[in-house]
């Protein structure tokens, strides 16, 4: 299984973050994405991967932070990426007006200029949409080279078909487990299966089963098995797929 999406350098692991790695290895996890939200995060995800095997970087900028930015910021991050070879991935960057409604303006102009990165290093994009989809979606019509994921798909069907008709992959989490989540299931049944990820957003999102504990991607079975049901096919072959998805996405390479 690939994880798509882990924060594995959140605080919450710093007490046991080798054994949660190893747990995900032994149970079968045999890769992840390990995903930034600050110039700060950056580094320390590229350190942490630089120390496992099939352990891949991104870097980016959360826009729960865009508050803290400055107009070098994006700069930063750019001789960052250039100079961290290892880099897969322009994100977590996107627009989040849950939380955000203070901040829209500079989040608008912070995801654009990630995504103007992204397109001039011919890296994909690591995408969170929260409440925010057309200005999303207008911002990524501006780059039309651009590709990527859109992490932890919440939204319905209708988006979804939007997402997939501008040819980027959906990634779907623990939250697909969730009794109260037939939405997000019936969207994940329009989903191609060449189109398809899967991730765990640990520490956060922990699936029905785990739900009250810290999410870690050794938990990652139950969002596939769920899948598994939901696209009526074997595990292995979503299994199969997902993994495959994310090295082509991820220009992973054997």
């Amino acid at each position: 299984m690939f994880d798509s999406h882990a924060h594995l350098c959140d605080e919450k692991f710093n007490h046991d973050r080798d054994d949660v790695i190893q747990r995900a290895y032994d149970n079968g996890v045999t890769a992840m994405l390990v995903v930034a939200d600050s110039l700060n995060t950056c580094e320390q995800v590229c350190s942490l991967a630089a120390r496992y095997s099939n352990m891949y970087p991104t870097a980016g900028i959360h826009p729960h932070n865009a508050a803290f930015v400055s107009e070098d910021t994006v700069v930063d991050l750019e001789h960052f990426i250039k100079t961290h070879r290892d880099v897969k991935a322009v994100g977590e960057t996107g627009l989040d007006y849950y939380y955000g409604h203070d901040t829209v303006t500079v989040q608008k102009v912070l995801f654009e200029k990630q995504v103007c990165l992204a397109d001039s290093l011919k890296l994909p994009l690591v995408i969170h949409c929260r409440d925010s989809q057309s200005d999303i979606v207008n911002i990524l019509n501006k780059y039309s080279a651009v590709q990527g994921v859109f992490h932890c798909f919440s939204s319905d069907e209708t988006f979804c078909n939007e997402v997939l008709e501008m040819g980027f992959y959906v990634s779907f989490s623990g939250i697909i487990t969730f009794k109260n989540a037939q939405a997000i299931r019936d969207a994940a049944h329009c989903v191609p299966l060449d189109k398809l990820l899967v991730e765990t957003d640990c520490p956060y999102l922990a699936p029905q089963g785990y739900r009250g504990k810290r999410n870690e991607p050794a938990f990652i079975s139950a969002t596939v098995k769920c899948l598994a049901e939901i696209k009526q096919c074997h595990v292995d072959e979503i299994v199969k797929r997902t993994t495959e998805n994310a090295r082509t996405l991820f220009q992973i390479e054997d």
